[in-house]
Parts: C-alpha cells; structure tokens; sequence
C-alpha cells in the first residue's frame, strides 16, 4: 500500500482495528485520528504527527517513532516494544499500562505523563525527563538511566 492510500484509509477509518504492518508513514500528518487497536508492527513512523491521537491497544512494536510529535496522545495499554522514541514528543500522554519493555527513550521528556503500571524494562532512559511524571506501579528493571536523567517527582 502505497503512503497516501494509507494515510486516507487512516484519516476515514471507521472500524479503526487496521493493520498496516511494515508501512512507510515517515512525516505524515495524524493528529486527532483514531487509531484504537490497529496494528503498525515495523512501520516507519519517524516525525510523525499523532497529537492527540487515539492509540489504545495500538501495537506499536518495533515501529521506529524518532523525533515524533505524541502530545496528548492516548496509549493507553499500547504496545510499544523494541520501539525507538528518541526526541519525540511526548508531553501530556497517556501511557498507563503500555508495554516500553526494551525500547529507546533517549532525550524524551515524560514530565507529567501518566506512566501508571506502564513496563519499562530494559528501556534505555538517556537523558530523559521525568519531572512529575506518575511512575506509581512501574515496572523498571534492568534499564539504562544515565545520570543526566532528571527525575523529580511528586506522585508516588
């Protein structure tokens, strides 16, 4: 499937459960779409925009996300494993219960992002940010955090 016919068939979705595997989505425009259960494993979705966008349950693994723009986006439950985000943004997303296990989350910030019994194993967490972020129930074993991580936060 070509890069439009798969950006138009995202944009009009109705059933939303697409399964777009290995799709080549580089810099496309997907802010406010619904995306709820579909199936990207191994797409390309580097600067991507999915502001605001409705990813629960969306699998996400092995998908490479760098420099993408996810503010407000909502993963809840998503399956983001072996995933790169490096640089994305990811302000003000929902990540309660999302499985990050053995992805790359170099130079992200997670301030105030709900990270809610999200797994976080095996991530590498290189100069990212947590200021805030609701960490209550993590799972966080045996991942990279370089000491230029900052990690203030309130919630417990």
């Amino acid at each position: 499937m070509k890069k439009e016919e798969a950006i138009e068939l995202i944009k009009n979705n109705i059933d939303s459960k697409l399964k777009l595997i290995e799709i080549d989505l580089s810099g496309a425009d997907l802010k406010n779409t619904i995306l709820e259960g579909a199936d990207l494993n191994g797409s390309k979705l580097d600067h991507i925009d999915l502001s605001d966008a409705n990813l629960v349950d969306t699998n996400l693994e092995n998908v490479d996300l760098k420099w993408a723009n996810l503010s407000g986006a909502n993963l809840f439950n998503a399956n983001l494993s072996n995933s790169n985000l490096s640089k994305a943004n990811q302000r003000y997303i929902n990540l309660r219960n999302a499985n990050l296990e053995g992805s790359i989350l170099n130079n992200v910030d997670l301030s105030e992002d709900n990270l809610i019994a999200a797994n976080l194993s095996n991530v590498s967490l290189e100069r990212a940010g947590l200021y805030c972020a609701d960490l209550s129930k993590v799972i966080i074993q045996h991942s990279a955090v370089a000491v230029s991580i900052y990690l203030i936060t309130n919630k417990y």
